[in-house]
């Protein structure tokens, strides 16, 4: 498609993504079925082991069995936490297979969009197969960014810390203690900006480097790609999060309320997830290939490839003198 060939605009990306979730959810649904479903299985097991009922009980979505369960919970502190042995042995198998098909799942996603936008077949068994080859590449890059955040997340709090002790020490001296409250407010919300957001954001696509090319932990990658485009990345998830939310809080809310808490409303949880998780995805997508079309000219290397490819552009050979 032409228009994967030039670099998107911000209302272009989300009109697309929305777009491929509609036209492709059957494709799209089944790949995380595959792989996600499985995971989610063993999670309710673990659910149903540990003593939740699969049905709700009578009353279980009224304001007052809800204030009876937190009264309770008060009452005995093992009450949420009381687990069977069985139980944990279904949570650790239910951990292991996600840390194994969760990257998978989302590889597998962002080479269907790859393939999408290079029209070709999209064969479910070949796309889950080439995301199976990347794994490794992909849990290495992931460790990676998740153990750099944390060191992010420890030094932020550290300086959350420290700039309260300073501005309850000098702010409150020189300034109304209302304006030192608001001048915290504001160091403390830049430092989570550029100390969290900033780093986030601009590592965050090592996970399409990773599927598609043989880096590992892909973190450069990713540095160079999201140079001179971190508000408008940041500006797209936003969105895409705001919808992912939304969709989420009130779907659970509604049958966690006439529900309560049982198997079947994690078991509906789990599919809402699926398909919120399918709208951040491809979003995903569509920005990393929109940042290589911006930075490395792929939307030309692609309509190369295409020329070369095309029978009826091929020019014809020299006839026989």
């Amino acid at each position: 498609m032409e228009q994967w060939q030039k670099p998107l605009a911000f209302s272009e990306i989300l009109d697309m993504a929305f777009r491929i979730v509609k036209e492709q959810f059957s494709k799209l649904f089944l790949i995380m079925l595959i792989l996600i479903g499985p995971v989610d299985l063993l999670d309710l097991l673990s659910s149903i082991f540990n003593g939740t009922g699969f049905f709700k009980t009578s009353g279980a979505g009224s304001f007052t069995q809800l204030y009876n369960q937190f009264q309770s919970s008060q009452n005995n502190p093992d009450f949420f936490s009381g687990t069977t042995a069985g139980g944990n042995i279904v949570t650790v198998l239910t951990l292991i297979a996600g840390m194994i098909l969760t990257p998978v799942a989302y590889a597998s996603i962002l080479i269907l969009i790859d393939k999408l936008r290079r029209n070709q077949s999209l064969d479910m068994k070949m796309i889950i197969k080439q995301a199976f080859s990347r794994y490794w590449g992909l849990l290495g890059g992931s460790v990676v960014y998740i153990l750099l955040m944390t060191l992010f997340s420890l030094i932020a709090i550290i300086g959350v810390v420290i700039v309260f002790v300073v501005s309850g020490m000098l702010l409150g001296n020189y300034f109304h203690p209302n304006a030192g409250l608001i001048i915290s407010i504001v160091i403390l919300s830049l430092l989570a900006m550029f100390g969290l957001l900033y780093p986030g954001i601009r590592w965050s696509f090592y996970f399409g480097a990773a599927t598609f090319e043989k880096t590992a932990p892909g973190l450069g990658k990713s540095w160079r790609l999201t140079k001179k485009n971190y508000w408008r990345i940041l500006g797209i998830f936003i969105v895409l999060m705001l919808v992912r939310l939304v969709i989420s809080l009130v779907i659970n809310a509604t049958f966690s309320f006439l529900l309560g808490q049982s198997v079947l409303v994690l078991a509906i949880s789990h599919l809402v997830a699926i398909v919120t998780d399918l709208i951040l995805l491809v979003g995903y997508a569509i920005v990393f290939f929109d940042l290589r079309v911006r930075n490395e000219g792929e939307g030309l290397k692609q309509m190369i490839d295409e020329y070369h490819n095309d029978p009826d552009e091929t020019p014809p050979a020299n006839p026989q003198q």
